[in-house]
């Protein structure tokens, strides 16, 4: 966009300190990826922002789905299916 005179911006995805709590719930859950990207970013610049989004990940009992811990249990769990399921075909 490019404004050719002095203009005013009206957003709908502002965050704020304020408002930060809110935002956060809605966008761990319906832009996954992004929120862990966003995490990574606040550990950086607003450690205590991304504080207290762990604070309220843990609160609800969330997980993010691109947090690497999940993702190397969720693959030895699959792995552990595997074995299991050609243990019973070998029967």
């Amino acid at each position: 966009m490019l404004n050719l005179t002095h203009t005013v911006g009206v957003t709908q995805n502002f965050c704020s300190e304020r408002n930060f709590d809110q935002v956060w719930l809605k966008t761990r859950s319906g832009r996954k990826r992004m929120a862990w990207k966003w995490l990574q970013q606040l550990d950086l610049k607003y450690p205590h922002l991304a504080e207290r989004a762990r604070h309220l990940n843990e609160r609800d009992h969330f997980r993010m789905k691109y947090d690497p811990e999940i993702l190397r249990k969720r693959d030895g769990e699959d792995k552990r299916q595997q074995k299991k399921r050609k243990s019973f075909s070998s029967l």
